[in-house]
């Protein structure tokens, strides 16, 4: 069955998960229950993003909706970043912030959230209803933002 799982899940996703356990300071986090993408820039950011900055995102929810992993990596033309979160709103909109995503590794930022409600919120049938959007000192408002759209 095991193997059946892994021919099942996108390699990416697979890795991104299994990655995530050693991340995760709850333990192992599960397989990958859904997987969304998202590829950043600053003219998708409300009001005034970088002109020259990009990034790709990836955000899964495990298996068992109880937490959400997440890496962004690739990030090019901006400043150092000083935050990245996940916000729910539509494109062309702003909306609250409903999770922080602390930075991970000196590549990029990754990890996991332990969070029922968002893994939840996230599983719902409009994942273009969430963004992220990266803050640097220079754009403290969103240098970058990227809707999810389903991997």
């Amino acid at each position: 069955m095991f193997q059946e799982m892994i021919r099942a899940a996108p390699a990416s996703a697979l890795a991104l998960a299994l990655s995530a356990c050693a991340t995760s300071p709850e333990g192992p986090v599960g397989f990958v229950e859904a997987s969304y993408d998202a590829e950043l820039n600053g003219a998708a950011v409300v009001g005034a993003g970088d002109p020259d900055g990009s990034a790709v995102a990836q955000i899964t929810v495990t298996r068992n909706a109880d937490a959400v992993c997440y890496n962004i990596r690739s990030i090019r033309g901006i400043g150092e970043a000083t935050g990245a979160r996940i916000y729910r709103g539509y494109e062309g909109q702003e909306g609250p912030v409903v999770a922080q995503l602390p930075r991970g590794g000196e590549s990029g930022w990754n990890g996991c959230i332990n969070s029922t409600e968002l893994a939840k919120d996230l599983l719902r049938p409009d994942p273009p209803g969430f963004y992220i959007q990266i803050q640097t000192v220079e754009y403290p408002g969103g240098a970058l933002r990227g809707q999810l759209r389903y991997d």
